[in-house]
């Protein structure tokens, strides 16, 4: 089945992305000493745009618009949804639990499954003609 595959490939992304997402959470927290609620946007933005680019040279098959600043601007679109149910979850957890770090990577399993589904199935669906350089 497709999306299996597609979210086997996401998997390898997402988890990539995961490291450069949380990594930069914890520098930005840590080292620059930002507030951890400022420094998660900013992490989740650079992942998210690591995680666009392979997803479009590698992960998905096929590409519902050909114009990109359109793709990419609801990509964005998405992305911010994402960064709002992270925040929300690091905001009403990290109180709770104590470490924002373990409440991250609750976040992440969460916001792994609306950043798959979402962009699969409003960009890169299987009907569509225009397939991408990963079939080249």
């Amino acid at each position: 089945m497709q999306v299996i595959a597609d979210f086997i490939r996401y998997l390898i992304v997402g988890g990539s992305a995961f490291v450069i997402d949380f990594f930069s959470l914890v520098f930005f927290t840590e080292i620059v000493d930002f507030y951890y609620l400022v420094s998660a946007p900013i992490a989740f933005i650079i992942a998210l745009i690591f995680s666009y680019l392979l997803c479009i040279k590698w992960v998905f098959k096929y590409r519902v618009f050909t114009n990109t600043k359109i793709e990419s601007s609801i990509f964005c679109v998405i992305g911010l949804f994402g960064i709002l149910i992270t925040e929300s979850i690091l905001a009403v957890f990290t109180p709770v639990v104590g470490n924002y770090k373990i409440v991250k990577i609750i976040s992440s399993a969460v916001v792994l499954f609306w950043n798959f589904f979402m962009p699969r199935y409003l960009f890169f669906k299987p009907a569509q003609i225009k397939k991408t350089n990963y079939e080249k």
